[in-house]
């Protein structure tokens, strides 16, 4: 893949791709990036173009101060973002980031971006659940739960459920559910990775969705799985998927 975005002498670090709508659904998606060196975290908008795909880049948070060095963002589960500054402390094997000596006194901070009229989630990390006990049948219906961590945890658990679990999976009506549903319902089959799950993976390689399809595809490539050779070589030629369209840089015919 070609490089996203060329951000000159930033130092570059903790990028994090958004999961939630909380800041609305334009950002869904986005990835953030913090420059050590500019002061600012980075906003990046990722589209499909031919193989590959492009970045619209633009400026989330930016700081005049020149001590402020954020080195990551992470979201939390209510959708607000934490941006981690350490201080002034450090100028070693990169000048740019201080113009005098190091500060060890000035002291960095953590902040909390969050969306002025976001609507307030009750529990959103799933306190009040216990995964251990749950059964299989209701980590399924999780799958679809508006709180990304609350899914993350469903898959965790699911996981540890064996092929109980591909079973309930199945009786599941996956392609009535949304999409963050059905990609978590492939993540789940990945992290239970027997061979009866990565045979469930056939309606994810034929979903509507692309981002469905492309999750599907990354974990028969992880499993390095030969289960669905017929359903990858129609989704190369194009003809699977309702608007699969599969653009190739290289000239090459495939070769199975």
């Amino acid at each position: 893949m070609p490089v996203l975005s060329h951000m000159g002498a930033a130092a570059p670090c903790g990028l994090h791709a958004y999961e939630s709508n909380a800041f609305g659904k334009d950002y869904k998606g986005n990835l953030f990036a913090c420059s050590f060196n500019m002061r600012k975290i980075t906003r990046h908008q990722l589209e499909y173009q031919g193989a590959g795909l492009a970045s619209k880049d633009s400026d989330f948070l930016v700081s005049d101060q020149i001590d402020f060095h954020p080195t990551d963002v992470i979201e939390d589960a209510d959708g607000s973002l934490l941006v981690i500054d350490t201080g002034g402390w450090y100028k070693l094997c990169c000048p740019t980031s201080q113009p005098g000596l190091v500060k060890p006194d000035v002291r960095g901070a953590i902040y909390r971006i969050r969306k002025t009229d976001a609507v307030t989630i009750a529990d959103p990390i799933g306190i009040k659940v216990d995964f251990k006990t749950t059964t299989a049948n209701k980590l399924v219906q999780m799958l679809s739960d508006e709180r990304f961590v609350v899914r993350r945890k469903a898959v965790d658990a699911l996981a540890l459920k064996g092929d109980a679990a591909v079973e309930e999976i199945l009786k599941a009506n996956v392609r009535e559910t949304k999409i963050d549903a059905r990609i978590a319902t492939v993540w789940a089959l990945c992290k239970l990775g027997t061979p009866k799950a990565i045979l469930a993976l056939k309606p994810s390689l034929n979903d509507s969705s692309q981002e469905v399809r492309l999750a599907a595809l990354n974990v028969v490539s992880l499993h390095r799985s030969n289960a669905h050779q017929k359903e990858i070589q129609q989704l190369l030629k194009g003809g699977s998927a309702p608007g699969t369209k599969v653009v190739c840089r290289d000239s090459r015919p495939y070769k199975g």
